[in-house]
């Protein structure tokens, strides 16, 4: 999008443009009537997946902390000669909630929004990786998304359904 505007008559001696096509040219003084600005034209490019994959993997990273809990997508793609590039994709990230909970709570929060953030990913991309592959460090988190919802509190249960809807339980890593 871009904007055009009228210069005011009385300003148009401070919007001056000094030109000439080449060096052999003398220099023109050109005074603007229009101004054009804005992001129309501007294009920028953040390749994360190398020139002709031979294969696109997802890696989904989350962890927390007492004061924050986080998410990272991370693509790694490997070429036809066998070069590896790995780039960070997105992130999210939140703060913890001013009541105290435990950090095993908010681990679980962090794979919850590694999902959340995984699946956001996912729908927008316009080719789809081969395998996507999500990391916890909470061994706890992984045995509750392998284990029968029905022996959990409601908390938990909640978070690791929602999780369950979005992936799947052989996709988590330690």
């Amino acid at each position: 999008m871009y904007r055009q505007v009228q210069v005011n008559t009385d300003d148009r001696d401070l919007q001056l443009v000094i030109w000439r096509g080449d060096e052999s040219e003398p220099l023109r003084t050109l005074r603007l009537n229009t101004l054009t600005y804005g992001t129309a034209s501007l294009n920028i490019t953040r390749p994360v997946i190398c020139d002709s994959p031979k294969s696109i993997e997802m890696h989904v990273f989350s962890d927390a902390s007492q004061v924050a809990y986080g998410s990272g997508v991370y693509m790694r793609s490997v070429a036809a000669n066998g070069d590896i590039t790995v780039k960070l994709l997105c992130s999210k990230s939140k703060v913890s909630p001013v009541k105290p909970t435990t950090i095993v709570r908010l681990e679980l929060c962090a794979a919850l929004l590694a999902a959340r953030l995984s699946k956001a990913v996912l729908d927008s991309l316009r080719y789809k990786p081969d395998r996507v592959l999500y990391w916890s460090d909470s061994s706890i988190i992984l045995a509750w998304l392998k284990n029968n919802i029905t022996q959990l509190k409601s908390f938990v249960a909640n978070r690791v359904t929602e999780i369950l809807e979005i992936t799947y339980p052989s996709t988590w890593r330690y």
